[in-house]
């Protein structure tokens, strides 16, 4: 079938070629195949459009586009058709007649039509009335026809009845049955527009690509390298890489395998191993080398972790415009995978045969779109064909479509044609983006179906900042060339915005959006219509600028008075959008431009000079600011310029004045109409030299400067300038004569130069004044210019003095004086002097300081001296009381001062310091210590402890020696014990038991003493006696007998004790008794008495237990054996047992 369409397209071409070039005379170009019998023609747009067609612009815009179709195929592809575009034929009968469709204006043809149609012999085949058109046939060669027939009145257009033929269905073998994913994404439809170039080049990063594969060696090129191995023969080793390469490029229609995408040319970087693994040095190598090998599309169905050197090879390319595309992951996980999720790289999740998401995908808000990748049908290693899964299969899909759009598009730019696929997208899962699907899955259909959606829109969607008069555009474009009818609709409401008629294919169709508000949203789309179909792009929205801020904060602001002649108007502007502002400001008297401040941020201040204004006038001013796009106008503000300062009045001195200070304090009183804070300057008369001035002085108050050094006697004129810092205003000149100055004496009551000057010295000078005026003599000191003190109301030709007090010692000191008369002052010359030294402290002390056994008449004993060597005199104090010792007169610089100390106490600490004076100044020593020796008592024996018994009185003698007698001895225990004068201790009061402390002392006369301590130790020794107790007792079988027993002690019975204390009892009072009844025999028991030391005394009673007397028979000696042998044995008995029980 494509050789017999070419060959129509050939003869149809040559035939057509042939008459237009005899009929119209437009520039011709001949050929001709001597194999046909038949004649073929090209020719341009141009050819046919020589001629306006004023009354038919549709037959104009037929023209073009029939003319474009031919000359871009000027060949038939067979004897009796015309191939237009690869899928429309124009048919050529067998008389060489081509058919066409004429339309007219109305039903029917006119009379001009008919003969215009006979004269050239047109053949009228076929009409339809209802479409006011007509099929004719035509012959090829036609001098004329086409212009005669464009100068007819009521013909709209002519162009041939194109014949169309079934769509593109490639014949190889798997695709009815496998290749669900390119029928799903409309790829037949593409194909009957465009079936790749291989002038496309897309680079496959992968494991290779068996390029020995008879699907795939057609499109391969060999300009690949293999960076795993590092040769120049990039084979798969893995299926991977050749199975990617057969989506995009497997040759289409040649009656095997699959059918790729696109007949572009690939070839291999292989970076992937056998295993699949590959590093990111040699991805960045593959990257970089298939740019420079002139890669259009790099497709890399891998990734994984981001890195400085993945992130290069990426840059790298899309940097120098090539696109690339790679695999989301497929691990059903939202983390981003690289190079996939790098800014620039189309990134692609999977789908299924049933547009959903494949379970494995990866997903994220950084995919941009998905496409197939479940069941995938393609190539592998070694003429063989796989089914395959994985956002890898998904991948080169895109890259497929991409390759497709350049080859249709070749100008087209990466982010271009990305922005094809994504706009074109079928929309899944949530309306608009999403992070499943991106912007959608692929879809040829949508790109390549006539005419195509409107796309590269103008406002960009989603932009800000838009006028409210914005230009709406759209790039168009029509596989068959066709122009169309663009609309422009509201999405808000679905209203048109206006047309854009008859653009032509490629063009870019606009319309005006007029009156939009600031600062809102829009929402707008487009429809194209090439008249036979029409194609809705997507919604785009952009929000138009917002209106800048009003302008505010005037300055000056509003109703100020006082401004100067020369203001800055200013005013602070701020802009939503964060624009840059123009202001202009207006005079608003007859809104003249003052001046504009063209380029101010928002937040900033807009500003502008406005000279030359009069004095004490009233203006109105206003400010429009501008963003470029929209304007604001602020408010008017009114203010008052200023008025000039009053004339300076009410000046001191007052004019003519004598006796002026040499130093005066120059004074005007100011004022000014509008309250501004003055500048006033005061300057001399004789040559305007500034004196001083005085700043911000407040409207009607005082202003003031000093204007010193004058000469005495002598006249001075002035004058002041008032300024508000806008206008100045002079006074008039006055003038006065100053005072003469006090006059001081050249020689004071100190001298200069004079030494050894007391503390508190007296300072005096003579002072005489040429007027006769009283005097004030102030003194200061020099090092500080502190005040001293002053002197006041001194007649001329007097003496003033002060007295300057608490100097320090060997000081110097410097004075001066000022001498005022009330105006003018003179100051002295300085004079020094230099006070007294002190004498210097004692270096030597006799007694030394704390020296022990010191006579009881020492002599007292310092060596003094003197800095300023002088005679100095000697006060010696009792330090204690401060009491003089006594004085020793007139002691030279160096020399010893002494003194005696009697009737000091024996073994006494003594104090002593002494006072040294050179009649000036003094100076205090420290203060010493010294003892006098002492004879302190001693013991004759030592002391020892003492026992002595209780309840008894006792007395023991102790015995010191001193050298001074014993005065008397002393105990620290009076209340028990007394010690007489001659050292006997005795007990005063009865001592209980115990031990008791006793601190001895035997004291001298001077109340020396020496002590001793010892322990007075009282206890009881002697054991109780017994007063009376019982031998025996005799009593009968069955009675209670009592004893009663009786003992003494000096401490008291504490207590009785009986040692048999199963038979007997005893109480506290010795009363005795049986406390049982005791069996016939005889009872001797141990009775004690304690006293409350423990002592005791014990005596033996014997009890005698007899049976009754009616009842008594004589017991035999050997009955009495028997009868305690068994009672011993009886007890021995129960005493086993008893232990026997205690131990069970």
């Amino acid at each position: 079938m494509k050789t017999d369409k070419f060959k129509h397209y050939l003869l149809f071409f040559l035939v057509l070629t042939t008459g237009l070039s005899i009929f119209s005379g437009f520039s011709k170009n001949f050929s001709s195949d001597d194999s046909e019998d038949v004649n073929y023609y090209s020719f341009s747009t141009n050819d046919y459009l020589s001629k306006n067609v004023d009354s038919a612009v549709g037959l104009k815009r037929s023209l073009i586009n029939w003319g474009d179709s031919f000359s871009q195929h000027p060949a038939p592809s067979s004897k009796n058709t015309f191939s237009y575009q690869d899928n429309s034929v124009v048919k050529i009968r067998e008389d060489n007649k081509i058919e066409l469709i004429i339309k007219r204006n109305s039903r029917h043809f006119n009379l001009d039509q008919i003969d215009t149609l006979s004269n050239y012999g047109v053949e009228i085949y076929k009409e339809i009335p209802s479409l006011n058109s007509s099929i004719i046939y035509v012959p090829l060669i036609l001098n004329n026809f086409l212009e005669k027939l464009s100068e007819i009145p009521g013909i709209k257009y002519v162009e041939p009845n194109f014949y169309d033929d079934l769509a593109y269905v490639p014949n190889d073998t798997y695709y009815a049955t496998y290749q669900y994913d390119l029928q799903l994404m409309g790829m037949e439809t593409a194909w009957n527009y465009q079936l790749g170039s291989s002038t496309v080049r897309v680079a496959v990063l992968d494991t290779g690509i068996d390029y020995t594969h008879p699907d795939l060696s057609a499109n391969y090129l060999s300009i690949g390298y293999d960076w795993v191995n590092s040769d120049s023969n990039p084979m798969d080793d893995n299926n991977h890489g050749s199975h990617v390469a057969g989506t995009i490029a497997a040759t289409i229609g040649n009656a095997m395998g699959v059918a790729g995408m696109s007949r572009v040319a690939i070839f291999a970087e292989k970076i992937l191993d056998s295993t699949g693994s590959g590093s990111h040095a040699d991805f960045r190598s593959g990257m970089i080398h298939a740019v420079n090998q002139g890669a259009d599309i790099i497709s890399y169905s891998g990734g994984g972790s981001d890195s400085a050197t993945k992130r290069e090879g990426v840059d790298y390319a899309i940097n120098n415009g090539v696109m690339v595309i790679a695999a989301a992951g497929n691990d059903n996980v939202n983390t981003p995978l690289y190079p996939a999720a790098y800014p620039g790289v189309i990134a692609v999740s999977a789908t299924d045969q049933n547009d959903v998401k494949a379970s494995f995908s990866n997903y994220g808000s950084w995919i941009d779109v998905s496409a197939p990748g479940v069941a995938i049908a393609s190539t592998g290693m070694g003429n063989s064909y796989w089914l395959m899964n994985g956002t890898s299969m998904a991948t080169p899909h895109v890259s497929g479509l991409a390759a497709l759009i350049k080859s249709e598009y070749p100008s087209f730019t990466s982010s271009e044609i990305e922005s094809v696929i994504i706009e074109n997208a079928v929309d899944l899962g949530t309306p608009g983006f999403d992070i499943y699907y991106g912007w959608g899955r692929i879809s040829a259909l949508n790109i390549f179906e006539t005419p195509h959606k409107p796309f590269n829109p103008s406002p960009s969607s989603g932009a800000t900042r838009v006028g409210t008069n914005p230009t709406l555009s759209v790039d168009v474009r029509d596989t068959y060339g066709d122009s169309m009818d663009v609309y422009f609709h509201d999405a808000s409401n679905n209203n048109i915005i206006g047309i854009d008629y008859n653009v032509p294919s490629g063009g870019r169709a606009s319309i005006t959006w007029s009156s939009l508000n600031n600062g809102t949203t829009y929402n707008w789309y487009a429809i194209t219509n090439d008249g036979v179909k029409t194609s809705i792009s997507t919604t785009w929205s952009f929000r138009t600028n917002y209106r800048p801020n009003i302008p505010a904060n005037p300055i000056p602001s509003n109703n100020l008075i006082g401004i100067n002649l020369n203001p800055i108007l200013s005013v602070s502007v701020a802009d939503s959008d964060g624009d840059q502002i123009s202001t202009s400001f207006y005079n608003a008297f007859d809104n003249s431009l003052i001046g504009t401040d063209s380029s101010t941020p928002s937040g900033a201040i807009a500003s502008v000079l406005w000279s030359g204004l009069s004095e004490g006038t009233q203006y109105q001013w206003y400010a429009v600011i501008s963003d470029g796009l929209t304007t604001n106008v602020s408010p008017t503000w009114t203010f008052t310029t200023n008025f000039p300062p009053n004339t300076p009045f009410n000046p001191i001195p007052r004019n003519f004045t004598t006796r002026i200070s040499t130093n005066p304090t120059l004074t005007v009183d100011v004022s000014d109409f509008d309250s501004n804070f003055l500048d006033v300057s005061f300057y001399d008369s004789s040559g305007d030299i500034l004196i001083n001035t005085d700043h911000s002085v407040l409207s009607g108050s005082t202003a003031s400067v000093l204007w010193s050094g004058l000469s005495e006697g002598t006249t001075y004129n002035w004058y002041v300038v008032a300024s508000d810092g806008i206008i100045s205003t002079t006074s008039p000149s006055w003038s006065f004569t100053s005072n003469y100055a006090p006059r001081i004496g050249q020689y004071p009551s100190i001298l200069n130069g004079t030494t050894k000057i007391g503390l508190n010295p007296v300072l005096s000078i003579n002072v005489s004044d040429y007027d006769g005026d009283s005097l004030n003599v102030s003194f200061y000191n020099a090092f500080n210019d502190s005040l001293i003190g002053i002197d006041t109301e001194i007649a001329s030709g007097s003496t003033a003095s002060i007295t300057w007090n608490t100097l320090k010692l060997g000081t110097e000191y410097c004075w001066y004086v000022i001498v005022s008369d009330g105006l003018d002052s003179t100051t002295s010359l300085t004079w020094e002097f230099k006070t007294n030294y002190a004498p210097d402290l004692p270096n030597i002390s006799l007694p030394f300081n704390n020296t022990n056994d010191v006579n009881l008449i020492p002599i007292l004993s310092v060596n003094i001296s003197d800095f300023d060597d002088d005679i100095m005199n000697a006060s010696f104090y009792d330090a204690t009381s401060d009491i003089l010792i006594g004085i020793d007169y007139n002691i030279l610089n160096g020399e010893t001062a002494s003194i005696l100390w009697p009737d000091l106490h024996e073994g006494a600490n003594h104090s002593w310091y002494v006072v040294i004076t050179d009649g000036i100044s003094f100076t205090k020593s420290p203060t010493w210590t010294f003892r006098t020796f002492s004879d302190t008592p001693v013991w004759e024996n030592a002391l020892t402890n003492q026992v002595v018994e209780f309840g008894y009185s006792f007395s023991f003698q102790v015995n010191a020696t001193d050298y001074s007698g014993i005065n008397n001895f002393w105990i620290n225990n009076t209340a028990q014990f007394f010690i007489n004068s001659n050292g006997e201790i005795s007990n005063n009061s009865f001592i209980t038991l115990g031990e008791y402390d006793l601190e001895i002392r035997a004291i001298d006369p001077f109340d020396n003493y020496c002590s001793a301590v010892i322990k007075i130790i009282v206890q009881d020794t002697i054991n109780p006696t017994w007063i009376y107790y019982p031998i025996w007792l005799e009593g009968e079988f069955g009675s209670i007998l009592v004893a009663h027993l009786g003992a003494t002690d000096l401490s008291g019975i504490h207590f009785y004790q009986v040692n048999d204390t199963i038979n007997f009892v005893i109480d506290g009072d010795g009363m005795l008794t049986n406390a049982t009844i005791l069996n016939i025999g005889i009872y001797s028991v141990e009775i004690r008495a304690y006293d409350s030391s423990g002592n005791y005394v014990s005596t033996i009673v014997t009890f005698i237990i007899n049976p009754k007397t009616v009842h008594s028979k004589v017991i035999s000696g050997y009955n009495i054996f028997v009868s305690t042998v068994s009672i011993f044995l009886v007890f021995l008995f129960l005493s086993k047992i008893k232990v026997k029980y205690k131990t069970l």
